[in-house]
């Protein structure tokens, strides 16, 4: 049984972030570079599955991160689920490190997972650490020259939200900077030794998803320095600056970082939610993420949640986000801001949001999501669509051209 996670095991580096390269052997051959965080070949264990029993083991054991549970109870309560089913859906959904790595804490049938989700947690602390340690030596070289900037997400992120850096695998090190600073920043990482990658589709990369990708050569490590936070398609920060100018410094481990501020960090969630709903990704993790961040904000901060996602024109966004959470926790409901998609119900969104791959969803046009996340601002929508076209224009130009090896520096 053990063998049928050997290959996630030997890539526990790559299987969030990029998993159609890490596809089994079996499928490999089959698979093609697709521009969606999820090709659907990654649901074949798992399609027609709809896995209630396993998603209901899965969001009880993630409780712990929030207050104790009683895991060995927890696990009576669901025997005999499917191991294989289990698994895949605690990896699609980013949740493998919510997962308990003691066999008596597994459902009954599940106790054969115990020492791969063991061996996973290791890696992820091995990875997560590695990737602290040199997102640090890059803060120091941009602090050095006076670039403001802040990490997002990441094990640093995990750390904030539950006191665990190994909560997910964090291959990558995502650093925001200003768009007036992308070319200084990026000179700045190159000169440490990182060369920038993927060369055919770089201006894509740079134009509509505000990401330039560095890698240093020697290991691997990957910086994802960012200058905008929104995909095109989906409505875009109207200040991007105020991410970093409320940003937080934090302390790990002797090093030091710059994050974004409690009610930022909320923000940032709900951007990754409307990614992942747009894209019909697995999202049960991003969640509870938002779940995480709304329950670290103090009393006051809650007050200015609301205005500050109308003041930088994500309260749609805030508001899709919020119908997300309240479809996983009922109990979590926030007033005060819209709730975009009101026609879709709480039990089809529950759906939507940890099993994607069932047949039959009623889900939403992608106009229509646009449309409801711009707030029917129809100035709004018909740029961001009109960003959304040329950005796909562009990435399907770009994919037709002849790859060409090698990285750009």
């Amino acid at each position: 049984m053990l063998s049928l996670y050997s290959t996630v095991g030997a890539n526990a580096k790559w299987f969030y972030r990029y998993p159609v390269t890490i596809a089994t052997k079996s499928l490999r051959s089959d698979v093609k570079e697709h521009h969606l965080p999820f090709a659907p070949e990654q649901f074949k264990k798992v399609f027609g599955h709809h896995c209630v029993s396993e998603t209901a083991f899965l969001l009880g054991a993630a409780e712990n991160a929030f207050s104790e549970v009683d895991s060995h109870a927890h696990a009576a309560a669901f025997p005999d689920l499917d191991p294989l089913h289990l698994f895949e859906l605690a990896r699609l959904n980013k949740m493998i490190g919510f997962l308990p790595q003691e066999a008596a804490a597994l459902p009954r049938g599940c106790e054969v997972l115990a020492p791969r989700l063991s061996q996973l947690r290791l890696q992820m602390l091995l990875l997560n650490r590695r990737g602290l340690a040199i997102g640090a030596r890059i803060s120091d070289r941009l602090n050095a020259a006076g670039i403001g900037h802040v990490h997002l997400k990441g094990p640093l992120q995990q750390a904030a939200l539950y006191g665990d850096i190994a909560r997910k695998p964090s291959a990558d090190i995502d650093i925001l900077v200003h768009p007036r600073q992308r070319r200084a920043a990026t000179a700045l990482v190159r000169d440490a030794g990182f060369e920038q990658v993927d060369r055919r589709k770089a201006i894509w990369w740079q134009m509509f998803l505000g990401e330039i990708h560095l890698r240093d050569p020697e290991n691997g490590v990957m910086i994802d320095l960012h200058h905008a936070i929104q995909q095109a398609g989906l409505p875009s920060p109207r200040n991007l600056s105020a991410f970093l100018d409320e940003s937080r410094e934090m302390r790990f481990e002797e090093l030091r970082f710059r994050v974004p501020g409690p009610v930022y960090r909320v923000l940032l969630a709900s951007i990754s939610l409307g990614k992942a709903f747009l894209s019909r990704e697995p999202c049960l993790s991003g969640v509870l993420d938002l779940r995480a961040a709304i329950a670290c904000l103090t009393p006051e901060e809650r007050k200015c949640l609301a205005p500050t996602a109308r003041a930088v024109r994500l309260e749609y966004t805030l508001g899709l986000a919020l119908r997300m959470l309240e479809a996983v926790y009922p109990a979590a409901a926030m007033p005060g801001l819209p709730r975009p998609l009101a026609g879709l119900s709480s039990e089809m969104l529950r759906q939507m949001i940890a099993t994607p791959w069932i047949d039959g969803l009623p889900w939403p046009r992608r106009r229509v999501i646009m449309s409801e996340l711009c707030g029917r601002d129809s100035l709004l929508f018909l740029r961001e669509n009109l960003r959304s076209l040329l950005s796909e224009l562009l990435r399907k130009t770009l994919e037709s051209r002849p790859s060409r090896k090698g990285v750009a520096r």
